[in-house]
């Protein structure tokens, strides 16, 4: 596995191996994928084949986080938490029903960094 400048080495192999190709590390499998196209065939068009998720015990059941969205299996009750979702982040949706919030959050911080320059990494992680 390339150790930096992985995207040329991606790259390289897209044009030798073609348009999605994949790496086995121990334990763990990577695809890689070259193009547009192919990332648009996999994800769009066969999407629903690779919706399976890991079971994560810990968070899931032992936590009891197992109803959150991001750990949902790929059924019936994550399509429709994403349908929910598609909804409320859409781009006309966040224009029409949180840009007021993201303005006022972005002038406070804005006044935070010209009051006190040296901390805004801090004020960064205060309003994010």
């Amino acid at each position: 596995m390339p150790q930096e400048k992985f995207a040329l080495t991606y790259s390289k192999w897209g044009e030798k191996y073609g348009p999605v190709t994949w790496v086995t590390v121990p334990g763990q499998t990577i695809v890689i994928v070259n193009t547009y196209e192919a990332m648009c065939e996999l994800l769009d068009k066969r999407g629903a084949n690779y919706l399976a998720r890991p079971r994560i015990v810990m968070i899931g059941e032992l936590v009891g986080l197992d109803f959150v969205t991001v750990f949902l299996p790929g059924d019936d009750v994550w399509k429709e938490h994403r349908t929910l979702l598609k909804h409320a982040l859409s781009p006309d949706t966040i224009r029409l029903e949180y840009s007021d919030l993201l303005v006022s959050k972005g002038l406070k911080y804005a006044k935070s960094i010209l009051h006190k320059p040296e901390a805004f990494v801090l004020s960064l992680k205060r309003f994010v």
